[in-house]
Parts: C-alpha cells; sequence; structure tokens
C-alpha cells in the first residue's frame, strides 16, 4: 500500500512541476523553492533522504538521495523541483547555455520564435525540435542536466520547466 500511495503521489506532483493538465503556465522562483521544499517533505515520508541545500549551490544538485528498498519513486519529482527552485542567476546560465547548444550564433536579444508570446517574461524560448533534430547536441544538453545533478529529469520535461519559469 505505501509504495503505490508513494508512486501515486509523486505522479500528481509531477503532473503540477510539468503542467501536465495546463494547471501551471508560469510560476517564479519564490513559488517553485515552496514547491521543491514540499516535494522534500513528502519524498521524506516515504523514506527517501532528502539534504536541502538550495541556498548553498542554486537547487540542481542540491537533493541527495538514498535508495529506496523497492524503487527510487521519487527521483524525477525531486529533480523536477530542483530545477525549478534553482537560483536566478544559475538558472539563467543554464538556458541560454541549452540555447546557445542549437543556436550558436543566435543574436541574445532575439532568442525566440516570433509566436511565442512569453518572450517579454522569460527572455528566450527553448523549443525540442531544435534538440531532437541533431543527437550529438541532444546527448550534450541531456549531459548538462546530468552535471547539473539532474540524474532522472528527461530533457523534453527540463525545457517545459524552463520555459515556464520566470527569471
Amino acid at each position: 500500500i505505501k509504495s503505490s500511495l508513494a508512486k501515486r503521489l509523486e505522479e500528481k506532483m509531477l503532473e503540477v512541476a510539468l503542467d501536465v493538465q495546463g494547471m501551471t503556465p508560469e510560476f517564479g522562483w519564490r513559488g517553485a523553492q515552496q514547491f521543491h521544499f514540499d516535494c522534500m517533505e513528502l519524498a521524506s515520508l516515504f523514506g527517501v533522504s532528502t539534504t536541502a541545500t538550495i541556498s548553498s549551490n542554486g537547487g540542481g544538485g542540491g537533493v541527495k538521495r538514498s535508495c529506496l528498498k523497492e524503487k527510487d519513486y521519487f527521483g524525477c519529482l525531486l529533480d523536477a523541483a530542483s530545477l525549478m527552485a534553482m537560483k536566478p542567476e544559475k538558472f539563467a546560465s543554464l538556458k541560454e547555455v541549452l540555447y546557445k547548444l542549437v543556436h550558436p550564433d543566435g543574436d541574445m536579444t532575439t532568442m525566440a520564435k516570433e509566436d511565442d508570446d512569453n518572450l517579454q517574461r522569460q527572455g528566450l524560448i527553448l523549443h525540442y525540435d531544435d534538440f531532437h533534430a541533431d543527437g550529438t547536441i541532444m546527448n550534450e544538453a541531456q549531459s548538462m542536466l546530468l552535471a547539473k545533478g539532474l540524474v532522472y529529469l528527461d530533457l523534453d520535461d527540463a525545457i517545459s520547466i524552463m520555459n515556464r519559469r520566470g527569471l
């Protein structure tokens, strides 16, 4: 029962983090910090050892996980929450580096497609198709996420989060 409950709660929290239902089209850093804290508290109820170090390292990689006996139910959720709560400077830097991977000569003042109405709010929009078009670039982008400690988070989910968070 406990493992079923843990999996169901993780799925519901991931729906919020990844905007599956369209209920969280945008979020700010302060709200993301609270969400990250809540996810860590929830995970700890199910035996996941967490150590919050958001203030010292900016979110990504700030959670240490213990192995659950059956399965690591909260890996993806905690990675998503860590990316959401990353300090603004580190978040902007990661987003910019990912953008430059697919647009090495891109003008930093026009880093979004014309039809994206989020341009003023976020500065740039990442598109998964740009990464998917070149396997090498996609692998490099995934490696960048791994370097930030985001082991369980897929690139498309990271892009979804990055495009919805205001700097």
